[in-house]
Parts: C-alpha cells; structure tokens; sequence
C-alpha cells in the first residue's frame, strides 16, 4: 500500500531534460538486447520507474540522489500545486 523508491545516479537531467547514465543501470537481464540503443534503454528505464512510482496507493516516499534531478523534481511539484489550486 506504501512504496519507497530511490532514484539512482541512472538517470539524471541535462540541460532540462531527463537523461540516463547506461554505466550505472546495473540490472544485466533488464538491459540486455537494448544496452547499445541508447533510446531504447532509455524509454525501459523511465518505463520502470514510471510502474514503481504509481504502484503506491496510500503514500509514497522519494529519494533522488542526482541532485540536479532532485531540484528540478521538486519545483515541478510545487508548480503542480500552484496550478492545481
């Protein structure tokens, strides 16, 4: 009913967008056959992090470790609430 997820140093933000680091996506099995199309592993990783962000049905804690990640999440969380008001 509550999920913890941690956001690792596989995906990060550059320049305003939302990239990944291939070098730090440790899961062998989850990457294999994709690992050299960058955009594939890409859409894969976001995909799993997408499913364990919504698997939460009472609360959820988040841990971002990219920093810059971590800003850029939570000032887009505080413009959604801006605008959901």
């Amino acid at each position: 009913d509550y999920v913890a997820v941690i956001l690792g140093n596989d995906i990060k933000i550059t320049n305003g967008e939302i990239d990944i680091n291939p070098k730090n996506y440790k899961d062998k099995r989850g990457k294999s056959g994709i690992a050299k199309d960058k955009k594939a592993l890409k859409k894969y990783i976001q995909n799993c992090y997408y499913t364990l962000l919504t698997r939460g049905i009472y609360g959820i804690r988040l841990f971002i470790e990219d920093q810059d990640l971590r800003q850029y999440w939570k000032s887009r969380t505080e413009e959604l609430k801006q605008n959901k008001k």
